[in-house]
Parts: C-alpha cells; structure tokens; sequence
C-alpha cells in the first residue's frame, strides 16, 4: 500500500500502536500450560519436514539435541493415521489432530519454502491474507492466542465447513479443527471478516498508508470511514 497524505481520519496504524502489542508476558505458568507448550513446540517443529527421519537431522542442525530437550521437542508423540489423513500428537490425556497445511492445498514454491522454514515467524498476518485468497468460504480471524506465559496477537484462517470448522494457522503450517485449536491456543477472537473481500479492498487501499496489521484488525472500520468519506478517497484516487 502506498504513502498518502490525504487520509488520516478513523482507524489507521497509529491506532494499532496505541491499542495492540504483539507479545504480552504474564508471570506464571501452570503445569496444563506447560504440557500445551511442548504440543506446541513439537508439532511446531514437525511441520517444517513430516518426514521423521529427516526431521531429526534437520532438526540437529537447526536447534541441536540440547535445545530440543529443552523445548521438549518430542517427535515420537507424532504419529499418521491413515484412515482418517491426519496426524496425532498424543501426550498421555492430551490427544491433538491435524493436517499439514503444504499436504493438502496446493501452493507454489515461494510459499512452500515460507511455510517449511523459519521465514513463517511473525508472519502470521501476511500468510492469512494470503491463505484467505486461496481458500473459499474463509474468514480472517485476528486476536490473542495465550501460549505458556506468553499472551500473543495473532491471526488465522477460519474455514466454514459442512459439519465443523477448520482453522488455519500459517505460523504453525497447521489445519487442525476449530474445537482442537482453540483448546490448544486458547484463541480469542477480537475481529472477523470474510477473506472474500480481500482482493476488493486491496483495489481500494493500494494508494493509502495503512498497513497490514492495522488492516487486519481494523478492517470493518476502516471500510466504513471510506465509505463515509468517499470525497477523500475520490481526491486521494485522482492525485495517486
């Protein structure tokens, strides 16, 4: 989206600023908390490479056998179930299923490598978005997941199915149930809207400065401003 000087009303990055922080610590974490840490942290590392023996060399030289005792990075937690296609993390009471995201939608080799890598950090936003274009029936869901002692702003893919939703997390590079996802992340939602629009809204907001993040969250209200200002848009379109 490109620099403008002409729009500064309603919502826009400053308020963003002002009102979200990506990554809140919190100072205790209790044993349940912890369990969902290492499912996390495992399944984290799984999806970089489903294939285990690869994984663990891969893994050797990305944290090393110290690091992963650390983070509790246990493979052998993962297994397949072939007849229902999905993966299991089972922990003794703890059992989590999902699909791997590069399994079953096909994507181009740019964002194969994004979402097989460490370059998917952070990028949870950006990857939504772009998730949201490929994928019907979807909203982008933008909110707060509790992650151990760690409060984080986050966004996913909500997939509207026939018998149960599905969620999308491309920080994850996982499709799990929306029951599974919100037990495991305690997701909590602060805004939605239907990645339908997202392509439409692109057209009308590449000639103004307002940013991913803030347009993430701030969707439904930065649509509406526009619509109440049009005459600002209209002069912002013509000396673009």
């Amino acid at each position: 989206m490109k620099n403008s000087s002409e729009i500064n009303f309603g919502m826009n990055k400053n308020t963003y600023h002002l009102l979200f922080t990506d990554t809140i610590y919190n100072r205790y974490c209790t044993e349940e908390e912890l369990k969902r840490v290492y499912a996390i942290n495992t399944i984290e590392a799984f999806t970089m490479c489903s294939n285990k023996k690869l994984l663990y060399k891969f893994m050797k030289l990305y944290y090393n056998l110290e690091k992963m005792r650390i983070y509790h990075i246990d493979f052998d937690r993962i297994s397949y179930n072939s007849q229902n296609f999905q993966y299991e993390y089972q922990d003794k009471d703890l059992l989590l299923t999902f699909y791997i995201i590069t399994d079953i939608i096909q994507v181009n080799a740019k964002i194969r490598h994004e979402l097989t890598s460490n370059k998917r950090e952070g990028q949870c936003h950006y990857g939504t978005l772009i998730l949201g274009r490929m994928i019907a029936n979807s909203k982008v869901l933008t909110g707060y997941s509790y992650i151990g002692n760690k409060k984080i702003f986050h966004s996913v893919l909500e997939v509207i199915g026939d018998n149960k939703n599905l969620i999308f997390d491309w920080t994850f590079n996982i499709c799990m149930f929306e029951e599974d996802y919100y037990n495991l992340t305690r997701f909590t939602k602060i805004s939605e809207f239907d990645s339908s629009n997202i392509i439409p809204d692109y057209d009308i907001l590449e000639n103004i400065d307002i940013g991913i993040r803030p347009y993430i969250i701030f969707r439904n209200e930065i649509m509406h401003d526009l619509e109440r200002n049009s005459f600002l848009f209209e002069k912002t379109k013509k000396n673009s």
